[in-house]
């Protein structure tokens, strides 16, 4: 190849001003020498020398555009042709006519080349041209040059352990797809061939979001596409393209659906896809089962390790809804999807109120949830509402009871009473609220759990373990004086029943054959808690209106009034004394000889000495040597010694301080008066003439 040194860079320089006028030249002449040498005469007649020059030709036709061909004249102004030349250190090609390539590729004896308009042929490795696209947008063309300057060009072509791939005009391609003898290849950013695995293709689509599409290249580079692919333990999908499906859906063609997460893995079992909605950025989770070959189950029940669900046509999850199936009844699917079947289950939440909730609802193994009454489940009853739900408290027309866990409760129970459940007049509940509080006690049969209650509007009594009660039109265990019956005096309607457990009655029990302190009935009462006995029908032992009455009870003689209280003390009772109690809660009447404070003696804790006949009446006469009126023991005063009294039927008599008859003896009383008696204890003489009144017990008459 010849080669030839010309000038210097400033020539070079000379050449690029001197050529902008190209045109100018263009009505220059060429000159041939006489041993095949080229010249170029300008406009101006001077042959040019040591410079570049152009010549643009004039097209004879008016569609075609001019060309313009670069030249290099030597020193003697022969232009350089056919071959290689070295102009200011750099080569350039030269072809036979004299016109240079410059800033594009050449091929030259099967070799190609790319040679720059300012730096010549280029070599040593990689290099790029910037070119505008049919947008007038700038891109780059890339190429490789050996230290020779030849270009790599028309294959792949390995470089530094990577593959490139070379077009047949040198170019290589960058962040491109290939398709080469039915494979499909893609080179990156830097032209390297991809192969031996994932990479990602990253952009940015037209609605502004980024995006990253997933491809496998195999260890040729040829990449996988178009169906299944196994690899590392899990299934793949890849489109006719190579894409990998990632965070997408899969339609078969029996619209079978299959779903693919954000490695690409195929779904299988139970997995969430998270959206986000793009208006309102509120975050949702939507849950799917897909089989182990990765079919998405939809449309419909499905059994899933031994449970029931529902799909969506979509394949999507349906949880915590109600289902009504046709001749099946109402169904539901709990927080995990899962039909309820054979369990208790609830649902939480808040009402139009805000206020919050929860219902229990039970659904048989069918997955048909019970409804409209009476159930037993577990042996137990329960009962619940149109909607299923299980009630508790008063139900069925407030004739049952439910508990807290909605099962019918059995016998005794102490309940909270309704607001709701008020007389006409509110006066009944309203007493009893008043003197007992808001609970109750009611009593619930054993074998059908209804609660026991008057049929009759009023008051009703049953009978429990041989005990008896009293219930109203509700089922409320009565409580204290409760009127059965109409009745003078008015007490003698009344029975009475425990207003507390006590060592022998229940709470609510009613008393008979007993004794009770309480205050009576409000409607015929002194306002005080008196004493009465209940007598073994359920009424009080009670006199006519206006009157008292003894009555005997266990052997022993009691006095009452027509309020039916017990009467204590001394009491006048059809013209007959008689002294009933010596102590709280002992009402019966004495008998025999006591001592009684009676209220007679100045100094209270004085008592007087009575004796009582065995009926209870006050003794009239002389009883073991003392003479009693009504029962008291007449006597002298103390200072006295000795008194003479008129004892009704027996005549006057001198009687000591203690009481006693002084029979045949001669006394000297407190004045030193002498009195003598005989032996029948008439005074034979007196010591003065006073004779002493009997003195009468102060005794109620009322």
């Amino acid at each position: 190849m010849k080669k030839k040194q010309i000038l210097t860079i400033a020539a070079f320089s000379l050449f690029l001003t001197f050529g902008v006028s190209g045109t100018a030249l263009a009505a220059g002449t060429w000159k041939n020498g006489t041993s095949g040498e080229r010249y170029y005469i300008d406009e101006n007649g001077v042959q040019m020398e040591n410079q570049w020059f152009s010549v643009t030709s004039t097209p004879k036709e008016p569609h075609v555009k001019p060309s313009t061909a670069w030249y290099y004249a030597g020193e003697d102004g022969s232009i350089y042709r056919n071959g290689w030349f070295i102009i200011d250190g750099h080569e350039y090609y030269f072809y036979s006519g004299g016109n240079a390539v410059r800033d594009g590729v050449v091929t030259i004896d099967g070799n190609k080349y790319y040679i720059d308009a300012e730096t010549g042929k280029q070599s040593g490795g990689w290099f790029s041209i910037e070119r505008l696209n049919a947008k007038n947008e700038p891109y780059l063309t890339w190429y490789y040059a050996n230290e020779d300057g030849t270009l790599l060009y028309d294959g792949w072509k390995e470089l530094d352990g990577k593959l490139y791939y070379f077009y047949a005009g040198a170019n290589s391609p960058r962040k491109a797809w290939l398709n080469l003898e039915g494979k499909r290849y893609y080179v990156g950013e830097d032209g390297s061939m991809e192969k031996n695995g994932w990479f990602a293709i990253t952009g940015v689509n037209s609605a502004g979001q980024e995006y990253s599409n997933w491809y496998f290249a195999a260890g040729d580079g040829d990449i996988v596409r178009d169906g299944w692919r196994e690899m590392d333990g899990h299934s793949y999908y890849f489109d006719k393209n190579g894409l990998n499906y990632r965070k997408r859906w899969l339609i078969g063609e029996q619209k079978e659906r299959y779903y693919f997460d954000e490695n690409g893995w195929l779904q299988t079992g139970w997995f969430d896809i998270t959206n986000v909605n793009a208006n309102t950025g509120a975050v949702s989770v939507t849950t799917y089962y897909a089989k182990a070959n990765g079919q998405v189950l939809v449309d419909g029940y499905h059994e899933v390790d031994g449970k029931t669900y529902k799909f969506g046509t979509g394949g999507n999850l349906i949880k915590k809804s109600w289902m009504v199936d046709a001749g099946k009844g109402r169904k539901y699917l709990g927080d995990d999807g899962a039909m309820k079947a054979g369990e208790w289950f609830s649902i939480s939440g808040l009402d139009s109120n805000n206020s919050e909730y929860t219902y229990w609802y039970y659904a048989d193994e069918t997955g048909r949830v019970l409804r409209d009454g009476w159930h037993t489940i577990d042996g137990k009853q329960y009962y619940l509402d149109g909607g299923g739900r299980r009630l508790t408290g008063w139900v069925d027309g407030n004739k049952f009871y439910c508990g807290e866990d909605g099962a019918r409760l059995y016998g005794w129970q102490y309940l909270e009473l309704l607001d709701s459940w008020k007389d006409d007049d509110g006066t009944v509940l309203d007493n009893y609220t008043g003197n007992y509080g808001k609970h109750a006690w009611f009593y619930f049969t054993p074998e059908t759990g209804r609660v026991k209650y008057s049929t009759s509007g009023t008051f009703q009594e049953f009978e429990v373990d041989g005990a008896t009660y009293c219930v109203d039109e509700r089922g409320i265990i009565q409580l204290g004086w409760i009127r059965q019956r109409g009745g003078s005096p008015v007490i003698t309607g009344y029975k009475y029943y425990a207003e507390k457990d006590t060592d022998q009655y229940k709470m609510g029990q009613r008393v008979d054959t007993a004794w009770i302190k309480t205050v009576g009935p409000d409607e015929d009462c002194t306002g005080n808690e008196e004493w009465f006995y209940i007598q073994d029908s359920g009424y009080p032992v009670c006199a006519s209106q206006g009157t008292r009455k003894i009555e005997t009870i266990d052997g022993k003689r009691y006095l009452f009034d027509s309020y039916g209280n017990a009467r204590s003390g001394l009491q006048e009772v059809n013209g007959r004394v008689y002294c009933f109690g010596k102590g709280e809660g002992d009402f019966a009447a004495l008998t025999g000889t006591v001592r009684i404070n009676d209220g007679s003696n100045a100094d209270a804790s004085q008592t007087s000495e009575y004796c009582f006949e065995n009926t209870g009446a006050g003794v009239n006469g002389v009883r073991g040597g003392k003479y009693y009126c009504q029962g008291k023991l007449q006597k002298a005063d103390a200072q006295s010694k000795y008194e003479a009294f008129d004892l009704p039927g027996v005549g006057v008599r001198l009687l000591n301080s203690s009481g006693k008859i002084v029979k045949n003896k001669t006394v000297k009383d407190g004045n030193d008066d002498e009195w003598k008696t005989a032996v029948n204890g008439e005074i034979v003489q007196f010591g003065n003439s006073h004779v002493a009144d009997v003195v009468e017990p102060d005794a109620e008459t009322e």
